[in-house]
């Protein structure tokens, strides 16, 4: 499946099923853990203090990606409220339901 990493962005453009990309990435995270309970997996993604700086408004999960900005495949895309300082570690879990 190759690596997995979460991107958060600025963009406030409301996410759309067609999305291949953010509208506005900003930085990314490699999954940290991952688990499965029966049909639920959760993906966790850890920004450090270092790390996106900035108003998030959005964030989304790639497959098969790297560090650089819209690589890989986009398989969700989400609105998010978050405020992120140096002094902030930001802890994103993502879950996916499969059917």
């Amino acid at each position: 499946m190759g690596a997995i990493w979460c991107a958060v962005g600025t963009s406030t453009t409301a996410p759309a099923y067609t999305d291949t990309q953010l509208g506005a990435e900003y930085a990314r995270a490699t999954m940290t853990t991952n688990s499965r309970t029966g049909n639920v997996v959760t993906l966790n993604f850890l920004f450090t203090s270092a790390q996106a700086h900035t108003q998030l408004n959005e964030c989304g999960v790639f497959l098969n990606a790297t560090s650089a900005v819209n690589s890989g495949t986009l398989i969700n895309h989400a609105v998010i409220n978050e405020l992120k300082s140096s002094t902030v570690t930001m802890l994103v879990a993502v879950q996916l339901t499969l059917t």
